[in-house]
């Protein structure tokens, strides 16, 4: 996903070393692929992470928390 960041960036750079002058929509959409890259790595995060709280809650490592009854 960090590796798309790059891309608009690379692109735009090439063109520029080509032609000798930028785009004039070169931060608009550089800056909307950063944004929309950083987003959805926020929320694959957050997706990411509730699941392996709820894998960690299942399974807890607590030996000998439970009281078993004995019968006399």
């Amino acid at each position: 996903m960090l590796v798309i960041l790059c891309f608009p960036t690379i692109i735009f750079v090439i063109f520029d070393l080509i032609n000798g002058d930028l785009n004039y929509l070169t931060h608009l959409i550089v800056g909307s692929v950063t944004a929309i890259c950083l987003i959805l790595i926020d929320l694959l995060t957050i997706l990411a992470t509730n699941k392996i709280k709820k894998n960690l809650l299942k399974h807890p490592n607590h030996p000998g928390t439970q009281i078993h009854p004995t019968q006399n």
